[in-house]
């Protein structure tokens, strides 16, 4: 069912306006479900702004594409954790149902017609959608490069006003530039209108809104303008993707910052690379690039010194985790292959994880998959 609009309206609020906000303690508002999370930690709910911002073609655009595919995995009842696809990002939502349609809506302001039809084939392929289904999918995606500036945030409410009558709930508006429904970012009344826009949008309609922001050039961690920072402000989560070098394969790293209640630590970067293969970004796999990476001091780099066993167990990691899995995931596989019990298994991704065969995304949270190792070295982001 669609939730009625509890914006009011455009004439001047009355008393009676205000009291529909007041608190009241025997009316329980019950935690919402998380639209989207990174490695386990939740970063988007119903009625909040969320952020990604970086510097130009730090891969934006594909961390965006990601959890935009984690979603739709969620609402067309794919199996959700493919995350070497999904860089990390799941998704609470529900299957769609006759009665519930959920849908997310994207809309593209800065590429080329042929860059976002790109980009939305890419959220199909991560999505395990094929081009075939792409006409049921609860997916909609525009480009509004040659909408006038003036009529962008029109088209936009328009839309969602559209989707609602034919009984569906927007669960997700992604914004792929938002600097580009203002005039100038560096406006102050201007930014400010467009971001309580936006926040008003999630609240009434109860929905998650990302956006996309630009960062100042030379200047790390600063969203662009006073447009960045008010969205910086607003967010209940900012992600933040960095580059770590100038060449076109260099590893970029997507950090949790400014977020509300995430647990992540501050220091800790999930990296994803441009896969040539597959023409996407994917999360990392050292044997993909040139990237230079810790070794572990107590193994050396050369299997040659290993044993026959050894040998074969690596390979065996290495076929396996090909897709990366959870620890869950993988102390069932491992219990399987060597014939022993849950303890026993687990010693023994310990162990594999100390001579760095494998590593885990994220150490302080269980949620997180583990990857074929070496781990890709952080510090140069």
């Amino acid at each position: 069912m669609v939730k009625k609009d509890s914006r009011i309206s455009n004439n001047a609020p009355t008393l009676q306006d205000l009291e529909r906000f007041r608190f009241n303690p025997s009316k329980e508002i019950k935690k919402p479900e998380s639209i989207l999370s990174l490695n386990g930690v939740s970063l988007c709910t119903p009625g909040n702004i969320s952020n990604i911002q970086g510097q130009a073609k730090s891969a934006k655009s594909s961390v965006m594409g990601a959890a935009m595919a984690a979603m739709l995995r969620a609402l067309t009842g794919k199996k959700p954790d493919n995350f070497l696809e999904t860089l990390g990002f799941t998704s609470d939502l529900t299957a769609n149902t006759a009665k519930d349609q959920k849908v997310i809506l994207h809309f593209d302001t800065e590429q080329s017609s042929y860059h976002h039809y790109k980009l939305a084939m890419d959220i199909l392929k991560r999505s395990d959608i094929d081009k075939k289904e792409a006409s049921n999918i609860p997916f909609y995606s525009y480009s509004l490069v040659c909408i006038d500036l003036m009529h962008r945030q029109s088209l936009i409410e328009k839309k969602i006003e559209e989707l609602e009558k034919k009984g569906n709930h927007l669960a997700c508006l992604m914004l792929d530039g938002v600097a580009d429904l203002v005039s100038d970012p560096n406006n102050a009344d201007e930014s400010f209108a467009v971001v309580a826009w936006l926040h008003g949008l999630a609240e009434s309609k109860q929905c998650a809104v990302i956006t996309i922001v630009h960062e100042n050039p030379g200047d790390a961690g600063k969203a662009r303008g006073h447009l960045g920072s008010q969205i910086q402000r607003k967010s209940e989560t900012n992600l933040r993707v960095a580059k770590a070098g100038d060449k076109p394969d260099a590893i970029s790293y997507i950090t949790i910052e400014r977020a509300r209640g995430a647990n992540l630590p501050g220091d800790h970067k999930i990296p994803i690379s441009w896969c040539k293969k597959s023409e996407r970004h994917l999360l990392h796999d050292p044997k993909r690039s040139e990237a230079k990476t810790n070794s572990t001091p107590n193994e050396s780099n050369s299997d040659s010194k290993l044993t026959k066993s050894d040998r074969e167990l690596k390979t065996w990691l290495e076929q396996k985790l090909k897709t990366p899995l959870t620890h869950k995931e993988l102390k069932i596989l491992v219990e399987e292959k060597i014939q022993c019990g849950a303890r026993t298994a687990i010693t023994r991704i310990n162990e594999w994880t100390n001579r760095g065969w494998i590593y885990k995304l994220n150490p302080n949270n269980k949620q997180t998959p583990y990857c074929v190792g070496p781990a890709p070295k952080a510090e140069t982001c």
